[in-house]
């Protein structure tokens, strides 16, 4: 090979990681700007007090944040909300207790196994987490219902557990 086409190859090389060092910079980029991006809307979120959806909590004022360490809610987005294709009304923010997951598992309902196709990270005694009104009712019953964290309990659930807010108000931390 002679040299006037080595250095074709060679330019040819060097072209192709520019291009290379050109998409990872980029795609560095762009991940920085989404994470930062995130991170600032919960920040900004938790500056307002914790709101960041049209909902009410059971005292009719905006929903607050149930927890984001681990992320719950429907939509992971904190928030007990609901919409249309939540079947199991997660609209109850609840503090986890062992007894409780102990009660859901029996009846089969897993809540300590994380699952990853479902995002869903597996519990413990101590987190906070928007949990099936239903679910929670079950528990009241059986005289074993985890406090509620009221101003991040969605007003939906007072007419899913056919409950006045008096009702509630005992189980409040």
């Amino acid at each position: 090979m002679n040299k006037a086409n080595v250095n074709k190859v060679n330019d040819k090389k060097n072209k192709y990681y520019v291009y290379f060092l050109l998409f990872v910079l980029f795609s560095l980029f762009l991940f920085m700007f989404l994470f930062h991006s995130t991170k600032n809307i919960l920040s900004l979120r938790k500056k307002i007090g914790g709101t960041g959806t049209k909902q009410l909590n059971v005292f009719g004022k905006p929903l607050q944040s149930c927890c984001t360490h681990p992320m719950t809610g429907y939509r992971r987005n904190g928030f007990c909300e609901t919409i249309d294709t939540d079947h199991g009304t997660h609209t109850v923010c609840a503090l986890i207790t062992n007894i409780f997951l102990q009660q859901q598992q029996k009846l089969g309902n897993d809540l300590i196994t994380p699952n990853k196709m479902n995002n869903f990270p597996g519990l413990k005694e101590g987190d906070k987490w928007c949990v099936c009104a239903l679910r929670w009712k079950q528990a009241k019953n059986a005289g074993i219902a985890p406090k509620l964290f009221l101003h991040s309990t969605n007003k939906k659930s007072l007419s899913i557990l056919n409950m006045k807010l008096e009702d509630l108000l005992p189980y409040s931390i």
